[in-house]
């Protein structure tokens, strides 16, 4: 970040949604219904997951990323770690009527994380905050439809 001029990494072509590790050495994106990661200073990126039809990303210190994907023809926000695997489903964010979760973005204590949840019915519309190991999510701010 500290150098002027632009350089391209190599096996981005196509990235959408990216987001910057803690360290701001890597970068995650989605291309191809997947989630990768790549070492800013060079290399290849890694896969990490499978991300169906992606809408964002968060990545904490202690390694965990949460994203928005499909799953079950729903939008919802999954964690895997940022060594790759088998994405989870997070439990917490089962709302009644929500039909997409999207744009994750970890608070700074990097447990909680904030993200915008919608039914297209206003009365659950809105920006929840969930946790990582914690059921349910509460809306902190309503609408955005």
């Amino acid at each position: 970040m500290d150098d002027v001029a632009f350089q391209t990494l190599a096996g981005t072509e196509g990235a959408g949604y990216p987001f910057w590790s803690p360290d701001s050495r890597s970068l995650a994106f989605f291309a191809g219904d997947t989630l990768k990661k790549i070492v800013v200073s060079g290399g290849p990126p890694q896969l990490l997951c499978t991300a169906l039809r992606p809408r964002g990303g968060t990545w904490n210190r202690a390694g965990i990323i949460v994203f928005s994907a499909i799953v079950d023809n729903v939008e919802r926000l999954q964690e895997v770690t940022d060594g790759g695997g088998v994405p989870r489903v997070l439990t917490p964010l089962d709302i009644p009527n929500i039909s997409l979760q999207r744009f994750p973005h970890f608070l700074p204590d990097g447990r909680h994380f904030l993200f915008f949840a919608s039914a297209r019915q206003t009365e659950t519309d809105g920006v929840y905050v969930g946790a990582i190991g914690e059921t349910g999510a509460r809306r902190m701010v309503a609408g955005f439809t």
